[in-house]
């Protein structure tokens, strides 16, 4: 049984099944439900012999389901001690239920989430997709990339953290303006904004002189040890910049106790083969979606068409 349960009920649960990544902390909801103008929504599904096995937090508008942002994964919380079996025949039994409440659910599945099978028994629409994770225990790259990193730390480049947005994540954000309205655009940098302000994201620079060379956002996923990068300022045709922006933030995050790097994504052919240079291991993913009316099942249709 599939209930919405309380901010309360919900704090309970945590005791059973505590956080696995910061996706599901009260405060990165908060950000996403201000910016989106949505609703913050906990559920828990319960099986026959009413043990709690499965809990998840989403944003909810209407008969919509979504997730905070797109880009990031989202994560559903386990019960200790629950078979694997009955967690699999739980998932399909939380998705068909799903289905019949919601008209639109977008979420991304994590490379680690074991019950794909469940979901495609619950007939919802599923996308497979790739990216590259990289173990911060061994920072090895191809022979090329090394020459370049080298040649660029002989180099007058001087990597800070920044506290701003910056202009080239607004060029990245303009770029998908064929498919964003102005004030999605506004949204989501008002979100982005929001994650960096709370410590939740952060941005690096890398400057040469006066002139910015690459800024990077980082995603810390603190639960995981890991760090993802979400989004980087076009090269522009300086790939040294970049490859050593790259090499500097994993080094950092390596010294901070982090375990691993998430690229977010192999799936456009010539980035996933610049980013296979780094040597991280291939890794597949899940973007769910479902759609119950006749627009949602239409922008599908679309998003399939046009690969967002």
């Amino acid at each position: 049984m599939l209930i919405k349960v309380s901010e309360n009920t919900w704090t309970r649960f945590l005791n059973a099944a505590p956080l696995s990544s910061t996706t599901q902390t009260r405060k990165f909801l908060e950000v996403g439900a201000k910016c989106s103008r949505r609703q913050i929504v906990y559920f828990i599904w319960s099986n026959n012999e009413g043990v709690q096995t499965i809990g998840f937090a989403a944003l909810e508008k209407q008969k919509t389901l979504t997730q905070p942002i797109y880009n990031l994964y989202h994560n559903f919380l386990i019960g200790h001690g629950i078979d694997e079996e009955a967690l699999a025949e739980d998932f399909y039994l939380l998705f068909t239920e799903l289905k019949s409440r919601y008209l639109f659910i977008r979420l991304r599945l994590p490379p680690a989430f074991k019950y794909i099978d469940s979901l495609e028994r619950a007939q919802v629409f599923l996308r497979y997709k790739k990216t590259y994770v990289k173990s911060l225990d061994n920072l090895k790259y191809s022979r090329n990339l090394h020459r370049i990193i080298n040649r660029g730390l002989a180099k007058d480049y001087k990597f800070i953290k920044s506290d701003k947005f910056g202009s080239g994540f607004t060029e990245i954000l303009n770029h998908n303006r064929k498919f964003w309205s102005l004030r999605k655009r506004r949204l989501h940098r008002k979100l982005l904004e929001s994650l960096l302000a709370d410590g939740i994201a952060e941005v690096y620079e890398l400057w040469k002189s006066s002139e910015l060379s690459g800024a990077i956002y980082i995603f810390r996923d603190d639960f995981r040890c890991q760090v993802q990068t979400m989004f980087l300022t076009k090269r522009n045709g300086n790939e040294e910049a970049h490859t050593l922006l790259y090499h500097l933030v994993m080094a950092k995050y390596k010294e901070k106790g982090f375990e691993s790097c998430d690229f977010l994504g192999a799936n456009i052919p010539q980035i996933a083969w610049y980013k296979a240079k780094f040597k991280g291991d291939l890794v597949s993913y899940c973007e769910v979606e479902i759609c119950g009316g006749a627009f949602y099942k239409l922008l599908r249709v679309f998003r399939y068409a046009v690969g967002i």
